[in-house]
């Protein structure tokens, strides 16, 4: 790709949105402006270890395609692959690198020397507000940058519930909102009160997710003081299985409202949605 190529407006060049995860990566290729998709699929990998260590081969062959030549690649991560913290406002931690130390050591006691190995990401928030924080391997980031070739580029890099929770953002009602995505074995589960982080668990649940769902939803409501049925509970299912699971109508007492993925989808391309947060 020319220089000339390489300064095109991402509007004017298509858009490849990969969703890793252990067992496999989701994939939607659109066409520029105005987004008509070209390509989707999904290519099932055998769990490894490091967990996200499959589906980066198998990235680094789907960028390889002719297909995916001068795309932007946008890649949404599995809750296998991040952690999460909310971080409490410090007065006195006030610029970006402030902020990935103060994160770096929130991190640290939390999940031990195993996270000097993150990179971290702090969610800018006004001034007295608590952040969110997500943590990824640098070795996975670093693997991200290297597949890069083929004249592509890379656009983001965003844990599924940060992209499954902005999208949703302006319909979610009430004062007390929780906010959970399910995955294969994993759930991960918010709190907002008032418009403010107070909580996010990302935990491994095994094949009964819903029963591993009411469980976590009782911790966190307890050592918070949340009564049964404060709030309301929004669902979003990263894949078509988990979303025609059964699933209580309230959990705790709270209404369960099923997110749905935003936009116009076929029945084939909605799997893919799922798993792209949409």
């Amino acid at each position: 790709m020319s220089w000339l190529e390489s300064w095109r407006p991402a509007l004017l060049r298509p858009a490849l949105h990969v969703a890793m995860a252990p067992e496999g990566l989701h994939y939607l290729l659109r066409a520029p402006w105005p987004g008509r998709i070209l390509d989707h699929g999904h290519i099932p990998c055998v769990p490894s270890s490091p967990p996200w260590q499959a589906s980066l081969a198998a990235l680094a062959q789907l960028v390889a395609l002719p297909a995916a030549k001068g795309a932007v690649l946008h890649v949404v991560l599995s809750h296998a692959f991040v952690r999460f913290q909310v971080l409490p406002w410090r007065p006195g931690v006030a610029s970006p690198v402030e902020q990935q130390a103060y994160a770096g050591l929130r991190f640290k006691s939390v999940f031990g020397e195993a996270s000097v190995e993150w990179q971290t990401c702090v969610d800018p928030v006004l001034p007295g507000e608590p952040a969110l924080a997500c943590a990824m391997p640098r070795a996975l980031l670093a693997g991200l940058h290297h597949c890069v070739g083929n004249g592509l580029s890379l656009g983001s890099v965003q844990p599924q519930f940060a992209l499954a929770f902005n999208r949703r953002i302006r319909s979610l009602k009430g004062d007390t909102v929780w906010f959970a995505v399910a995955e294969a074995d994993r759930i991960c589960l918010s709190l907002c009160l008032d418009g403010r982080w107070q909580s996010i668990r990302n935990e491994s649940c095994g094949n009964h997710w819903p029963t591993a769902l009411g469980g976590l939803l009782r911790r966190l409501q307890l050592p918070l003081g949340l009564g049964a049925g404060r709030g309301v509970l929004y669902l979003h299912c990263a894949s078509a299985a988990l979303a025609a699971a059964d699933v209580p109508e309230q959990l705790n007492g709270m209404v369960v409202h099923r997110t749905e993925p935003v936009g116009q989808w076929t029945p084939d391309q909605r799997a893919v949605a799922l798993a792209l947060g949409y």
